[in-house]
């Protein structure tokens, strides 16, 4: 069987290595912080996606939906819906997500339109 998704661009895939949560062990010390309110978790996720804390909930069926990506948005990171939902189930997650409004979320991940952001995985 023979799979092509089209042309592999390089420049697109990071050759940094990555890091999870196993590999990270934070070690409490002193630091030149005045405040814990000036610590900054924020992250680029993509060139026009910022987040204000650097986790993507995963994009399994079991784990983002409609609830998952109004918390995660709120909470400043960023879900991703299932890309194995039919077209009009993932529609339905991203429109209840966006429908939900920020809240009182101060950090909440947000469109150009001020909606809540999530993600859809297609392929």
């Amino acid at each position: 069987m023979n799979l092509h998704y089209g042309p592999f661009d390089a420049d697109r895939v990071s050759a940094d290595p990555g890091l999870s949560f196993d590999d990270v062990l934070l070690v409490p010390r002193r630091n030149r912080l005045r405040s814990r309110r000036d610590v900054d978790t924020a992250m680029q996720l993509t060139a026009g996606i910022r987040l204000a804390v650097p986790i993507v909930s995963a994009n399994t069926p079991w784990c983002t939906g409609a609830r998952m990506g109004i918390a995660m948005a709120r909470a400043g990171g960023i879900g991703i819906v299932h890309r194995m939902w039919s077209p009009a189930d993932q529609a339905a997650a991203v429109a209840a997500t966006k429908a939900a409004g920020p809240g009182d979320a101060p950090h909440a991940t947000r469109d150009a339109a001020g909606r809540l952001r999530v993600g859809a995985a297609v392929g």
